[in-house]
């Protein structure tokens, strides 16, 4: 990412340069999404301290996911290792809709040092999308319910139990943190779906 800057004595957020060898501070608005093929979507993301996690700049990068989140026509969550962003730690939510009306919704979280429990060994499938892989979707299946411990924003332990679609995306955020994708996850990679830009025809 051109731009990026060291301030001194301060805990350092590492930022993706060249060959994600390399770390420093970023201005935020530098942030943009990696797509599949960008080597940083395929490492393992390591565990953020806690001086980093109560930093002003974890504030700034929570801000700016959501901010890229936000811009995008799908998507619920978002890694940092997709803005490039060496931490581990996701924002997400799931809002209450009508398709899903029987799943809790969940309002806009971050989640920080992730870990993650399966409860359950029966399995929901379900269509999945990835923002650093755009215009498509695949049918992934998922454990039907799980628990995510983590650290709030104040560096606080959390943890949510989740339990159908609700699971299956906690599920996704934190295999990204793990350098695996959901077509990874696919098993017949030809049950897959292309989208197309809204208001274009199908």
């Amino acid at each position: 990412i051109e731009g990026c800057f060291q301030r001194a004595n301060r805990p350092r957020l590492r930022v993706f340069r060249g060959e994600a060898t390399d770390f420093a501070w970023s201005s935020m608005s530098l942030l943009r999404l990696a797509y599949r093929g960008n080597p940083v979507l395929r490492m393992k993301i390591p565990p953020m301290t806690r001086e980093e996690i109560l930093s002003s700049e974890a504030g700034l990068l929570v801000d700016a996911l959501w901010e890229v989140l936000a811009e995008q026509q799908y998507g619920l969550g978002l890694c940092a290792s997709q803005l490039h962003v060496n931490s581990q730690m996701f924002v997400a939510h799931f809002p209450q809709t009508e398709f899903a009306e029987d799943v809790d919704p969940l309002p806009k979280t971050s989640f920080f040092n992730p870990r993650l429990r399966l409860t359950s060994e029966d399995e929901i499938q379900q269509w999945e999308g990835n923002l650093s892989i755009p215009g498509i979707v695949g049918l992934v299946s998922r454990k039907s319910s799980c628990i995510i411990d983590y650290l709030d924003e104040n560096a606080k332990p959390r943890a949510i139990l989740a339990t159908g679609i609700l699971s299956g995306l906690l599920q996704h955020e934190w295999d990204m943190l793990q350098g695996i994708d959901f077509v990874d996850r696919m098993s017949d990679r030809a049950k897959r779906r292309y989208l197309l830009p809204m208001g274009q025809p199908g």
